[in-house]
């Protein structure tokens, strides 16, 4: 029996195993995303790290776009983790670009 995993015009619909909205799939990427950066942080060459949290950012983010498709809640600390992952990537592209800190307007 398939497990409900969406709503589609009022009837449930069952992902299938390895599509590519499949929460397990992307769960499985975000986990695999978490053990570069890991080992990344460890032995850094040449900003090899931030490339590594850009790849667990976008699966981090496919991840919960596929539990908001799937209806799923997505739970607070995988809610918390992206938007640190966010703030992270932000930040270092702006000092990436932008080396020198902004001023007041003038």
């Amino acid at each position: 029996m398939p497990t409900p995993t969406s709503l589609d015009a009022g009837r449930v619909v069952a992902a299938r195993p390895g599509s590519v909205d499949d929460p397990r799939r992307l769960w499985d990427q975000v986990v695999r995303a978490r053990a570069v950066v890991e080992r990344e942080r460890r032995v850094p060459v040449n900003g090899s790290c931030a490339s590594a949290r850009i790849e667990l950012l976008a699966a981090l983010e496919a991840y919960v776009a596929s539990l908001a498709t799937h209806a799923r809640p997505v739970p607070y600390a995988l809610r918390d983790e992206l938007r640190l992952q966010r703030l992270t990537s932000s930040a270092d592209r702006q000092l990436r670009y932008d080396p020198q800190p902004r001023r007041g307007l003038r």
